[in-house]
């Protein structure tokens, strides 16, 4: 048996293994090295230096092999024996000069630092990355403090080969064991009680899976959520200091005098001008002047109704006093005056022919003469609460109440012989009502909490 040798070129050999490395198919290796000319319209073909160069750049290394980035640097400029600069240019005359704009920048600078704006201090607090998702606000202060206060649930028991679904014979209780489980207490007795089943497919569902999620359900309910602090605050503690009584002085620490004799409850007390009389009205139905000096009781009237009201004629020499009952309004002569203020008095309280006034007059009040005590009675449809006169002694205002609706009146008694009653129209509930200096009424109304100024008009 012979050996041939076959000789094969260069050509041939680089034929051979161009085939062997294309794995594709046969399909050319050249095309994979062919590009788009667009200036000349053509596809050319890259030879193997081009391609080496796309290589060296995509490597990022240098286009040229030759090249060594790495070469070592050579000084061409010899400063050896050298007599003159490079540049022997002058220094310019800016260098030496303080810089405007610097100067500018720095006026800034110091005017921001002075207002606080520039420098901040203060560093911002960084927001921590990580925090408790369901955690409220409050809750993320006490993290330190509930960590050591928290304690852990008890490790739960590992399950044992009772609890497989196909256990071993001596694990599986007897009847009479079965028996002696019922007669246990509830809390006493085992929660699971080992049973055998021949296969995984046969076991039933958990009995007691919906009594285990509802008492789940109810610890998860009762269970505290947020802990708050709450501070114990003596009670005591809050109510204001009160000054001591020395600190308040000067005040009436004893009394001086009593004035006795009322028999029921005093309802009102008026002062006459000068002070030295004082007359008080009391539910039993009688009026009493004292003198404020000795408690003497000087004059009594008594009355079949409980006394609203009493008041004083602020004029001098004129002790005229008006008393308020029931729906009946009198005005008393005192005699506590000389005899001619007191012929001037009786004169006044002398009613003669009294005019018959308009209906709509008569329906609010009606002039009487009392011929009890020798005064007047006014009597109102209404009852009346409170009694003011003006300043200068001729006009007096009294105040029914009676229900929800109130009505403020006016009447004259300098000129008793045309003497007159107006209504003033109040359309709101009046608690109060006083004359001013001016020819006003204030009214004091309880559901608005103001002074309301009505006109007194035929003064």
């Amino acid at each position: 048996m012979g050996v041939t040798k076959v000789l094969m070129s260069s050509k041939m050999k680089r034929a051979i293994l161009r085939k062997m490395r294309n794995t594709v198919g046969d399909i050319p290796l050249d095309c994979c090295y062919k590009i788009y000319d667009e200036y000349n319209d053509e596809e050319a073909e890259l030879i193997k230096k081009e391609r080496m160069l796309i290589h060296r750049l995509l490597k990022g290394e240098a286009p040229h092999a030759d090249f060594d980035p790495y070469a070592p640097y050579v000084d061409y400029f010899i400063w050896d024996d050298a007599r003159h600069p490079l540049s022997s240019a002058p220094e310019p005359k800016r260098r030496f000069i303080p810089s405007q704009l610097e100067a500018k920048m720095v006026a800034n600078y110091v005017r921001a630092i002075r207002e606080g704006g520039f420098i901040n201090f203060h560093k911002p607090e960084e927001e921590p990355t990580l925090y408790l998702l369901w955690a409220d606000d409050d809750s993320t202060s006490d993290q330190k403090s509930k960590q050591l206060t928290c304690m852990p649930p008890p490790k739960l028991k590992f399950p044992g080969h009772e609890e497989s679904y196909n256990p071993c014979l001596e694990l599986i209780p007897t009847e009479e064991e079965k028996a002696s489980y019922e007669l246990m207490h509830e809390e006493d007795r085992p929660k699971f009680i080992p049973k055998r089943f021949t296969t995984l497919r046969s076991i039933p569902a958990y009995a007691n899976a919906l009594k285990e999620s509802f008492d789940r359900c109810l610890d998860l309910l009762l269970c505290p959520r947020v802990r708050k602090k709450r501070i114990n605050i003596d009670p005591e503690s809050l109510k204001p200091k009160l000054p001591s009584r020395n600190d308040l002085r000067p005040y009436p620490d004893s009394c001086y005098l009593e004035y006795k004799g009322h028999t029921g409850k005093v309802t009102t007390i008026s002062t006459d001008c000068y002070g030295q009389w004082i007359a008080s009205g009391s539910t039993d139905g009688s009026v009493r002047i004292w003198e404020v000096e000795t408690g003497r009781c000087l004059k009594i009237w008594h009355f079949d109704e409980a006394i609203k009201c009493v008041a004083w004629n602020p004029l001098p020499g004129l002790s005229i006093l008006a008393v308020a009952m029931g729906r009946d309004l009198v005005i008393l002569n005192t005699e506590l005056d000389t005899d001619e203020e007191q012929k001037y008095i009786e004169e006044l309280l002398h009613l003669g022919n009294v005019i018959e006034p308009k209906a709509s007059v008569a329906a609010i009040a009606r002039w009487l003469p009392d011929g009890r005590y020798g005064g007047i009675m006014i009597r109102h449809f209404k009852n009346v609460s409170s009694i003011d006169w003006h300043r200068k002694g001729d006009y007096l205002s009294t105040l029914d109440s009676h229900g929800i609706r109130r009505n403020t009146r006016c009447c004259n008694s300098s000129n008793l012989e045309k003497a007159y009653t107006k209504a003033l129209q109040d359309p709101w509930t009046s608690s109060d009502c006083s004359f001013s200096s001016q020819p006003f009424i204030l009214v004091h109304r309880d559901k608005k909490e103001r002074a309301c100024l009505q006109s007194v008009k035929g003064r």
